[in-house]
């Protein structure tokens, strides 16, 4: 006994503040996400295009021979025509009407874009800048880029980051929300020695030395006897008991996931590279007619141009319950750009294709797959894309790879190791278990943390007495 109380000691007092660490700034987490700004609109503007648009004369006039992408936009309510390039670092923007062109279109649409986005329709803009890496103030939780950073002349310094490709909102950051984040990544991750061996071994060590002093204090709990007489002068060290007890189931889960976290993502797997459509301007002729509402993007499986076309996206709000945020199923459709016809199984064609593409291999592999319109299960609210197609390979691994299809872009790849360590982090961590309220969780969440903080403390000082 007296060796497990002497374990307990040292071993408390070396995670003590890194235990304080991580319980207060678990407890700045709920409160980031309700205080951080939130969006005026959560969909892009409707554009109205004109109809018919002469598309191979547009293309033509202006030497297009390649294209990567094109989608509609609008910039202070006039529809323009986004064209990729392979030859162009910018998007050219071209007028349906008239093919004439518009300077300066990127900043121009950016601006355009978080005002609406933001609301903000009155501070001037002091900085746009091009985000091609994420970095403290647009961290990867965000996954959209590359974006563009809009900065407007405001007291809290208000920040927009605009994916002009596909018209859509990556987040919006100010200086109380970029400060709680800073200190967030500092204290509980800490991102300022990501990619450091050394930074893996003390966290492990730290949280190896929590979770055995938790469970230290538990056997000796249970073992010594007539605890109430023997603290019944000893008010801090009865309440240290008291308290310990009380969080120690607490203590475990956070511990144990926060391990298991840590160990899963210290090596994460190089992200294959996203597939970029190229198709040449001479089998683009034909122009579909899209509803205000719709989108339009450009595809080409299997080498096959395609124009998809779908009811237009909204932006998931940040941080949203579990499962809550979803995008209501539209009826999506394919047509060749080469004749107009319809191309009924356009969006199987192109799951296909994409998920072997990502998955490094062939169509054949993949057993089936199915629309996501909700965050829920193995693809939460992390992955940022809605909707998405969901691929299964019959492989080792049970893969599923989801593709955003609107996109061409690779929205998430999970097998079973990490759908293991996803369900202890967030059942284990964050408690989604009790997500039938989430205010109440946040709250338990929160308690239990700082009642975590309190007991460290507690024996700290304990310690020092003693000594």
């Amino acid at each position: 006994m007296r060796t497990l109380l002497t374990w307990h000691r040292w071993a408390g007092v070396i995670a003590c503040l890194s235990v304080v660490a991580w319980s207060l700034s678990g407890v700045l987490h709920p409160i980031m996400s309700r205080l951080q700004p939130q969006p005026a609109a959560r969909s892009a503007p409707a554009v109205v295009l004109p109809s018919p648009i002469e598309i191979a004369v547009l293309l033509d006039t202006h030497g297009i021979d390649t294209v990567h992408g094109i989608h509609p936009a609008l910039i202070d309510q006039t529809p323009w025509l986004r064209i990729d390039t392979p030859d162009r670092a910018d998007a050219l923007y071209l007028n349906p009407d008239n093919g004439e062109t518009l300077a300066n279109a990127e900043h121009a649409h950016a601006v355009f874009l978080a005002r609406h986005f933001s609301g903000e329709h009155q501070a001037a803009v002091t900085r746009i800048s091009r985000v091609t890496a994420f970095d403290d103030e647009y961290p990867y939780v965000n996954r959209l880029l590359p974006v563009w950073r809009v900065e407007f002349d405001r007291p809290d310094h208000l920040r927009a980051f605009i994916d002009t490709a596909h018209s859509r909102l990556g987040t919006l950051t100010d200086d109380n929300k970029l400060l709680m984040s800073q200190v967030f990544s500092a204290l509980h991750t800490w991102h300022w020695a990501e990619g450091h061996t050394a930074r893996l071994i003390a966290m492990s060590l730290l949280l190896l030395a929590t979770a055995s002093t938790a469970i230290a204090g538990l056997v000796m709990a249970v073992r010594l006897r007539n605890a109430r007489q023997r603290l019944a002068k000893k008010t801090l060290r009865r309440w240290h008991r008291r308290l310990a007890m009380a969080v120690s189931l607490s203590t475990m889960m956070f511990t144990c996931s926060g391990l298991y976290h840590l160990l899963h993502t210290a090596n994460p797997a190089a992200l294959p590279a996203t597939i970029t459509a190229a198709v040449h301007a001479s089998d683009i002729r034909y122009w579909p007619a899209i509803a205000s509402n719709e989108t339009l993007s450009l595809h080409a499986p299997n080498g096959t141009p395609m124009w998809r076309i779908a009811r237009a996206a909204s932006v998931p709000a940040e941080h949203a319950h579990h499962g809550a945020a979803t995008h209501t199923p539209a009826a999506v459709h394919y047509i060749n750009t080469r004749n107009g016809t319809r191309v009924d199984d356009g969006e199987q064609q192109l799951t296909y294709w994409l998920a072997a593409h990502y998955g490094n291999t062939s169509a054949e592999a993949i057993q089936g797959i199915e629309p996501i319109t909700a965050f829920a299960g193995e693809y939460g609210f992390i992955n940022k894309r809605l909707p998405v197609m969901r691929a299964n390979l019959n492989d080792a691994h049970d893969t599923s790879i989801y593709v955003e299809t609107a996109t061409d872009e690779l929205a998430a790849i999970v097998t079973n190791a990490d759908r293991a360590e996803g369900w202890s982090f967030a059942w284990l961590h964050k408690w989604h278990f009790m997500d039938i309220k989430k205010d109440v969780r946040d709250g338990l969440l929160a308690l239990f943390a700082l009642g975590n903080a309190v007991v460290a403390l507690m024996g700290l000082l304990l310690f020092i007495r003693r000594g």
